[in-house]
């Protein structure tokens, strides 16, 4: 570093501080960024998965495979004494 003839310590030291700060805030900018490359993990779906596959279950179970045959018919019930 060439400092010329005449110049005081203080405006020395404001130089060297400023090429420091410099410096580091080049070298902390041409370095990577760990906690760029962090994520979280992605939220675990199987028990979701495992609990809406149970609910399909469940209803289709349930659900009346004859509904559609019966769906605007006239239904009579009738009840008989013996």
């Amino acid at each position: 570093m060439f400092i010329a003839l005449g110049t005081s310590v203080m405006t020395v030291i404001r130089m060297r501080s400023a090429i420091a700060a410099c410096a580091a805030l080049g070298v902390l900018a041409a370095a990577p960024a760990p906690a760029q490359n962090f994520r979280f993990s992605q939220p675990d779906t199987e028990e979701a998965d495992a609990e809406a596959a149970r609910q399909d279950r469940i209803a289709q179970q349930l659900s009346t495979p004859c509904r559609a045959a019966i769906k605007d018919k006239k239904i009579v019930v009738i009840i008989g004494e013996r």
